[in-house]
This record gives structure tokens, C-alpha cells and sequence, in this order.
């Protein structure tokens, strides 16, 4: 913006200064004037098409300039006309009093130059906007220059060229003082005040609406150097830069720096932020071409309340775990920054907290204090309170980081979960090319059955759940299991292998897996809900199980009875929901005549499989009795056979039973 209206001062001068040009190239003689010239180029400027007519010497007349096109400092205007209707043109001065046409913008024209001072002066004029500039034209030059109510479109060809942007309403008013020697600046000084700015590009992806804001800039020169200030202060409106959306009057933003030899330098830059804190920089930045030498930066203590939505939530992805979070609390960080690279950093955060309600998950009450070095090893220690994920409540607890460069350990880390522990081990992170590699391992310490049921809402079980956790490792967007997770749930034994997830902490998360299940008790996880009972033993497996968003889209699943002696009995309640399952198509062949007088049932066998295609269970039991499979298989008085007719059953309607049967809200009958 500064050097569009430095640009726009200089170019007025400089239309002037051909006025007086043209003052000393025509002889004094000379009573009318006809000038025409195809081209004309220089280092900092060229003409194409230049037309100049006029009437006299030393008396007042008409003088008409016209050029099709003319360049000034890498810009271009076009259709530039110059009306004189009062012109006057002696050796002591110059007076033109008229029109200037730029595009299809027109100016009322005022200009005198006198050749003995070499004073200039320039005003030009349109309906509630003016322009004046006095100049001295000698080897120390000053420009002085005012300007009130400039509509701000009048820069759409500058800000088109280099961003795109089109301008579509606002104003500019300022003055500007710049003196120097020869083609030398040694002082400038630029104040702005920009109302009602608004601007757009075609893609949407940048734009303001209401802006109003200050600027300042100020330069004066040091031996071969000239050092350069500016302060930008908003006052109100909306910018969108995506994806970042700002609202907010009082930002304020400074920077200081260096021009020399033709190289712009930046030296310190501060941005303030009210309700959000302040960002300060220091150290050596060039712009043409950008290059970080060294810069050191150092925060206030940032609230997260106001700094997350607006600078953190519009770069994370729609589907990322850290989606919709909403935080609290402050963070403060210092870092240094060499040739580009980060060499070191030190975060501190004052008790924040994320919690994302529709991912049902919170980590509050964070403490950290996170020095970190390229070259050296440093210990980090971070702290955090009661948290939960997916309603499982776990902490407070605390951890020592160890880091080095790129790579990250932390030896022991004990989490409480529920009334139980997770004790992770030798846990490490290292990057690897573009990627991070992770690691860990550990074990789950028992975990009572009641109180986890209690916290998700389950019915009521009992026991306690337990794990050994061998590696798990993660690497390009990816989670494997180095062996096999054992975990003892309803005394029984259960083991995962296999169990890699692709993307696991976005909604498109992918899982393969292997579970099997030995020797667990029926009575034990049958009591939990309202299925009725089952006595005995039962060993399960789910072959080549394959999740997508979590959701089942692939497996071979089979129960059936432990082998081994052991008390077998089913209650009443339970036949008929293993019966309700198989839907319309099933059935339970008893002795009737004696149903009544029993509530439970002896059974040899139990089983029972799904294999799941394209949204379909594909349903078998122990064996195939007819055109149906045995689930149940009878033993002892009275005889109990259940036979399942139903072979296909779609997935979701299956759910619905089994949760129906759960719940203690499906009736079926009993043939």
C-alpha cells in the first residue's frame, strides 16, 4: 500500500516535471507547437505514443498533451490526457490551469512552476477528493504532498498486478513529507488513514469489507543506509485471508528494518492482538528475495480462547481429531530461527484444555514447560489433570520428555484409567524424511469390570479387564501392533494380532484385525444384561475383520462352547433371544409338554457364525440340520435343539436384535 501511493506521488512529479521539460525544449521563439513522438524508453520509465500541441510564447493559451501509454517505476497508466485551457510559458515560469485525464478519471488542474526557484506546486480536484504537492526541484529536493478523500479503486491496476485483487470501494486520505540529495532519500515520512476499504479477488479466497485503519511509515538515512519504520493500526472491519477470518478492531502491527543497496532488511516486527496477546520479532529478514537469516521470537501469554479459533481451527481438517475442539487457557514460546530452519524453541502452556464434545473426548488442566534444542538434549516436563476419551475417564499424571533434534523419548509414563493404570514404556518419536515414526509399548494394569461399565453406561459387570501391549509403531498415517495385544476379560483370555489401522485419529480411520477369545465366562458376561443366562465356557474368533470409520465392512466371526467338562445350563429368557436372533426363520424344538415346569436347560453345544459380505450376514451354526443350522444343541431333560432357517441377515437389522435382545425388549416365540 505505501509504495502504491509513493508510486502515485512520484508519478504526478513526474508528469509535471515533463511540463517543465518541455519548457526548455521548445525555443522561446516559437509561436505554436506540434510535437508527436512514437516511442521513448529509460531505466525507470517509457512513453508510447506522445502527442503535444499548443499556441504561443509569453501569453495565455491552449495546450493539449496526449500519450497512449505511459510506464513510471514498473507501473503503467493509460490514455493519459492533458487539457490546458489556460496555459502560460515564460523563462521565469510555467502555469497550466485545466484538466488531467487519466483512463476515464478527470482531474481539475492546477500547476505553476517557477525556473528560478525551481519551485513546483500541483493541485488536482475531483468531487470530494484533492490532491497537492509542493515540491523544490534542486540537488536538495523536497516533496511535500496532501491528499483527502482519494477513492481507493484508483489503485485496482496496482493491487490487480500483483495479487489479483480488485478494489471495490473505500477512501485514502494522508500527507507525506520526503527530502533528499540528488537521486538520494534521506528522510521520509508518510501518514494514511484508509476508510471503508473493501476488495475481493475472483477466487473468493481474499477479501475485506469495512476496513478502516492507520499507517505510518517513516525513513531517514544512516551513512549508506536508510532505516525504515511503519505502524499499522486497524480500527474496524472484516478480513478473510484463507482460511484465516478477522474481526476485530485494535490489531496493531510494527516493524522496523534497513534499505541499502538496493536490499530491503527487516529488523524487529510486534503484532498485537487485544484479548489474544502479543507476537514480537527480532533479528535479520530480507524481502526481494525473501530469506530468514536469523530472527528470534518471543510471546506474550497467548489466551487460547480467543487465538485458537481464529489462527489454529481454520488450518485443521474437517476430519482430523482436533476438529470442532474448543480451548482454553494461555501458552507462551519463545523460538530462534537460522537460515531458515528452527534451531530452538521453549513452550510453556498455563493450564489449557481441549475438549471436543462431538468426539467425546477433553485433556484439561495441561502444564508444560517444553525447552527443546537442535543440537542439544533437553528435558521437558508436562503435567495434566482429569481427562477423558470416549467417556473413559484417565489421569491426572505427569511426564518427563527427553528430546534431541528430531527425536523425542519418554522412558516411563503412568496413566491412571478408571481404577486401574496404563504404564506405557520406552515411548519414542523421530522424524524420518517428511514423516514421524512413533513407538511404544506397555501394559494395561486391571481394570474393574463394574466401575468401567458404570462409566460408559453399560449394564453392571463384573470382573476386571486387563492387557500386555507389545510395540505399536506409527508411521506414514499409519498404526501396526508389533505381536499380539493379551487381555483377560470375563476370565477368559483374549489376544488381537494383526491389528493395523490406517489414518486411526481421522473419520476415515481403516482397521484390520484378528481376534480370538478362549475359555470366557458365559455366566460372568451374560449376567451384565438383560439376555438371560448362560452357564459354561465359550471361545470366540473374528478372522480378517476390516473396519472403515469405524464401522464393520469384513469378517468371519464364529462362538461356540469351549471344549472340556464344566457346568452347561441356559435360562428360558436366553433360548428365546438366541432363537429371536435368527429372525422369522428360527425356531426351538422342546419337549412341550414339560416346558413349564422348567426356567433353565441343559445343552451340549453352542454355536454360532457370521460372515459378513457387502452389508450381509451370511449365517451357520454347529452343523446343518436341513435346509437350517443348529445353534443350540440339546442335552439333558429336557432336550433343547435351536435351529436357525434365516441364512442371510442383514448386518444393521442383526444389531438392532442383538441390542433389542440386551436390552430385554425382544419377544419371540418358542415353537
Amino acid at each position: 500500500m505505501l509504495n502504491c501511493v509513493w508510486n502515485k506521488v512520484v508519478r504526478k512529479s513526474m508528469l509535471a516535471g515533463w511540463l517543465v521539460f518541455l519548457g526548455w525544449l521548445v525555443p522561446h521563439e516559437a509561436l505554436a507547437l506540434n510535437l508527436t513522438v512514437s516511442d521513448v524508453s529509460g531505466p525507470n520509465f517509457s512513453f508510447h505514443g506522445l502527442k503535444l500541441s499548443g499556441d504561443g510564447y509569453d501569453k495565455t493559451g491552449p495546450l493539449h498533451l496526449s500519450i497512449a501509454q505511459l510506464s513510471i517505476l514498473g507501473q503503467h497508466l493509460y490514455h493519459v490526457q492533458l487539457d490546458c485551457t489556460s496555459f502560460q510559458w515564460t523563462s521565469q515560469k510555467l502555469r497550466c490551469q485545466g484538466e488531467l485525464g487519466i483512463a476515464l478519471r478527470r482531474y481539475r488542474l492546477r500547476l505553476f512552476y517557477r525556473f528560478d526557484s525551481h519551485m513546483l506546486q500541483l493541485t488536482l480536484k475531483r468531487p470530494h477528493q484533492q490532491f497537492r504537492l509542493k515540491a523544490k526541484l534542486t540537488a536538495d529536493w523536497q516533496i511535500k504532498a496532501k491528499w483527502n478523500g482519494v477513492q481507493l479503486d484508483m489503485l485496482d491496476h496496482l493491487l490487480l498486478l500483483a495479487h489479483h485483487v480488485k478494489i471495490t470501494s473505500g477512501r485514502f486520505s494522508g500527507v507525506a513529507l520526503v527530502s533528499g540529495k540528488h537521486k538520494q532519500i534521506d528522510q521520509m515520512r508518510v501518514q494514511m488513514a484508509i476508510h471503508n476499504m473493501a476488495f475481493s479477488d475472483a477466487s473468493g479466497n481474499h477479501a475485506a469489507d469495512k476496513e478502516q485503519f492507520h499507517v505510518l511509515f517513516a525513513a531517514s538515512r544512516r551513512s549508506q543506509a536508510l532505516d525504515w519504520a511503519a505502524t499499522v493500526r486497524s480500527e474496524q472491519g472484516e478480513l478473510y485471508f484463507q482460511p484465516v477470518y478477522l474481526n476485530q478492531a485494535g490489531d496493531s502491527f510494527k516493524v522496523k528494518g534497513t534499505y541499502s543497496y538496493g536490499r530491503w532488511k527487516l529488523a524487529k516486527a510486534s503484532l498485537f492482538v487485544p484479548g489474544a496477546g502479543k507476537l514480537s520479532a527480532s533479528g535479520e529478514i530480507d524481502f526481494f528475495p525473501f530469506k530468514i537469516h536469523q530472527v528470534n521470537l518471543v510471546s506474550s501469554k497467548i489466551s487460547l480462547a480467543r487465538a485458537w479459533p481464529v489462527f489454529v481451527a481454520p488450518f485443521v481438517a474437517p476430519d482430523s481429531v482436533l476438529s470442532d475442539s474448543v480451548a482454553s487457557g494461555y501458552l507462551g514460546f519463545m523460538a530462534k530461527i537460522h537460515e531458515g530452519q528452527p534451531v530452538q524453541l521453549h513452550v510453556q502452556l498455563f493450564n489449557v484444555s481441549l475438549v471436543n464434545h462431538g468426539k467425546s473426548w477433553a485433556i484439561r488442566d495441561v502444564s508444560a514447560d517444553f525447552p527443546w534444542d537442535q543440537h542439544r538434549a533437553r528435558t521437558a516436563s508436562v503435567h495434566f489433570g482429569l481427562s477423558h476419551w470416549r467417556k473413559i475417564p484417565f489421569g491426572p499424571a505427569g511426564i518427563q520428555v527427553v528430546t534431541r533434534g528430531l527425536s523425542f523419548q519418554i522412558k516411563t509414563m503412568d496413566i491412571p484409567v478408571v481404577d486401574g493404570q496404563l504404564k506405557l514404556r520406552n515411548a519414542t518419536g523421530e522424524k524420518q524424511g517428511s514423516e514421524w515414526k512413533w513407538s511404544v509399548g506397555g501394559e494395561l494394569k486391571p481394570v474393574s469390570m463394574k466401575r468401567l461399565s458404570q462409566e460408559l453406561g453399560w449394564p453392571s459387570m463384573s470382573g476386571a479387564v486387563s492387557a500386555r501391549i507389545p510395540v505399536v509403531t506409527y508411521a506414514h498415517h499409519r498404526l501396526d501392533l508389533g505381536g499380539v495385544v493379551k487381555a483377560n476379560v470375563f476370565n477368559g483370555a483374549i489376544t488381537i494380532g494383526g491389528l493395523e489401522i490406517t489414518h486411526p485419529f481421522d473419520n476415515n480411520a481403516l482397521l484390520r484385525a484378528n481376534f480370538d477369545a478362549e475359555k470366557v465366562d458365559l455366566g460372568l458376561m451374560t449376567h451384565a444384561f438383560s439376555f438371560g443366562s448362560i452357564e459354561g465356557l465359550m471361545d470366540a474368533r473374528v478372522s480378517n475383520l476390516v473396519l472403515y470409520d469405524w464401522r464393520p465392512l469384513y469378517f468371519n466371526a464364529t462362538i461356540e462352547s469351549s471344549q472340556g467338562h464344566y457346568r452347561k445350563r441356559i435360562s428360558q429368557e436366553a433360548v428365546k433371544n438366541i432363537t429371536a436372533l435368527g429372525g422369522s426363520g428360527a425356531g426351538a424344538a422342546i419337549q412341550q409338554g414339560i416346558l413349564r415346569f422348567f426356567h433353565t436347560f441343559g445343552y451340549s453345544r453352542i454355536g454360532l457364525s457370521c460372515a459378513l459380505r457387502a452389508g450381509v450376514c451370511h449365517m451357520g451354526g454347529i452343523k446343518n440340520m436341513g435346509n437350517g443350522f443348529v445353534i443350540i444343541s440339546g442335552g439333558g431333560v429336557p432336550s433343547l435343539t435351536v435351529v436357525g432357517h434365516n441364512r442371510e441377515v442383514d448386518w444393521q437389522v442383526l444389531v438392532d436384535r442383538l441390542i433389542a435382545a440386551t436390552s430385554g425388549k425382544l419377544k419371540p416365540v418358542i415353537h
